[in-house]
């Protein structure tokens, strides 16, 4: 297999003299997700479509847009022109808006399981609240997380270190699930099911559908976190897609339109709790903001009242995946592509299931080159890199022509 990657240096050196100096007063932790020690992150200054510009006003095409929160792009002309409007008015006031009653009512009307639904500021927030009701409701303690893909070890990993989780991480079967219950019987207060596997395909619908039988013969709460998924392959998201009910789901990224926002909700039987001390223990006391409300409305109304934009960003990521398995294989790379719709991501080696440090080492190369060579991808490969509105047939062909130059 060919290791040799493609090699230019672009001048960061405003972003290297903001790295050092952020890096003494700003934990470390926050900068694994944008780079490391040897591969300094970028500082951006702004963006605009499918394009962000560094500090030293070097440009590049994004693939993260926002963790998967831009759909339709930087700044989107829309978007931009609702938050001017309203952000004379006031940003967050700690009291309810009709804001927030317009897009629950669209966020409803798109994902039906979803019969009362409350808005938190971040999606660790909603994960918690919606825990926090599971154990309510169930009056039972443990959690399952079936999760190949690694991203609630980072998004919760403090909570999750207290002994009340189980995790099924990678090959994940009813079989195995099954084992857990039968282990656990009576204990397991509710399933927190991401519906990827490690590898960015989705479970199938016989796996969902068993999935859901078998929480309901356990009388556990089934959780879908649709944070990815949600608003992002289709309106109603995977539920919809495998016509399956989950009880309780979590929202983010794309119903805020870019804007911290996330929301969790489900029957209304688990979402009103008769006691309001158990209230209290899952309502946010951080006001939302009307910004988010107002750009998370207008990102649903478009997609909604646009029936063609899926159809494009799948023809689109279908167009980035046949250009990208021609070049690796006529030089035989050793990188998995894996796609779903608008989402995929770069893995190094075969074996997705695992990964060593010199293959963790050469993947942090190949992100190097390709910024570089002005594409930025997610740094951290169990995290995806998605497409917009915004990339253009022209600019995917642009892109698979710099792949091309990195990975020859």
């Amino acid at each position: 297999m060919k290791t040799r990657l493609f090699r230019t240096k672009r001048i960061t050196k405003k972003s290297q003299k903001l790295f050092l100096k952020s890096s003494k007063i700003i934990c470390q932790s926050h900068f694994l997700f944008h780079g490391s020690s040897l591969y300094p992150p970028l500082f951006i200054k702004k963006a605009s479509g499918p394009y962000i510009w560094d500090e030293d006003n070097n440009k590049y095409i994004d693939y993260t847009c926002g963790n998967g929160s831009l759909i339709l792009g930087h700044a989107n002309p829309a978007i931009v022109k609702e938050v001017r409007k309203l952000a004379p008015q006031g940003f967050s006031v700690g009291y309810p808006t009709k804001l927030e009653l317009r897009l629950a009512e669209l966020v409803t009307k798109y994902i039906p399981s979803i019969e009362m639904l409350q808005f938190t500021c971040t999606l660790s927030e909603a994960c918690s609240s919606a825990l926090t009701l599971a154990r309510i409701y169930t009056d039972r303690s443990l959690i399952l997380v079936i999760d190949e893909i690694g991203l609630f070890e980072y998004t919760h990993k403090v909570q999750f270190e207290h002994g009340l989780f189980i995790f099924i991480s990678e090959n994940c079967t009813i079989e195995k699930i099954q084992e857990v219950f039968n282990e656990h019987q009576g204990k397991i207060a509710a399933v927190l099911f991401l519906p990827l596997t490690r590898n960015y395909t989705l479970y199938s619908q016989s796996f969902i559908q068993q999935l859901r039988a078998l929480c309901n013969i356990n009388h556990t709460v089934l959780i879908f976190d649709e944070s990815i998924t949600g608003f992002r392959l289709t309106l109603g998201g995977i539920q919809r897609l495998y016509n399956v009910t989950p009880d309780i789901t979590l929202l983010g990224g794309i119903i805020g339109g870019g804007y911290p926002l996330a929301a969790f909700g489900g029957k209304q039987t688990i979402m009103e709790p008769d006691s309001v001390h158990h209230m209290y223990k899952y309502y946010t006391l951080q006001p939302i903001n009307i910004i988010a409300l107002a750009a998370g409305y207008q990102t649903l109304r478009i997609l909604a009242t646009n029936k063609m934009i899926y159809k494009h960003l799948e023809l689109r990521g279908q167009e980035l995946e046949n250009g990208i398995r021609e070049i690796l294989y006529e030089f035989q790379h050793s990188f998995t592509f894996n796609r779903i719709g608008s989402i995929f991501s770069f893995q190094t080696g075969n074996d997705t299931n695992t990964e060593s440090s010199s293959q963790h080492s050469h993947y942090m190369k190949f992100l190097q080159h390709c910024s570089n060579k002005g594409i930025a991808l997610p740094w951290i490969q169990q995290f995806p890199a998605f497409l917009s509105t915004a990339h253009t047939d022209k600019i995917i062909d642009k892109t698979i022509t710099i792949f091309k130059q990195v990975l020859q």
